[in-house]
């Protein structure tokens, strides 16, 4: 299950802003406790950062400056220590 939430990003370094769309949601093996990921659906003004071969790396970019804006996150759980993925 998983629903749309608009989110305004700002960048830190140059004041640009803007609106995207946040998908957020759970998988099949979401338990008590977990938190939902949060990816972004698509990056309006903002750059999709990708690697060499043009995959999709899950950050957006500033436009004008280039700085990191977004980061996809991935399914936590609450009890793990800050960082470390289930």
């Amino acid at each position: 299950m998983a629903y749309l939430k608009p989110k305004t990003l700002t960048c830190e370094t140059c004041d640009f802003s803007a609106r995207i769309q946040i998908v957020i949601g759970v998988g099949p093996n979401f338990k008590k406790g977990d938190t939902p990921y949060r990816n972004f659906r698509a990056p309006g003004p903002f750059t999709a950062e990708k690697t060499p071969d043009g995959k999709r790396t899950g950050r957006l970019l500033c436009p004008t400056d280039g700085t990191v804006v977004w980061e996809n996150q991935r399914l936590q759980s609450a009890d793990a220590p800050k960082g470390e993925l289930k």
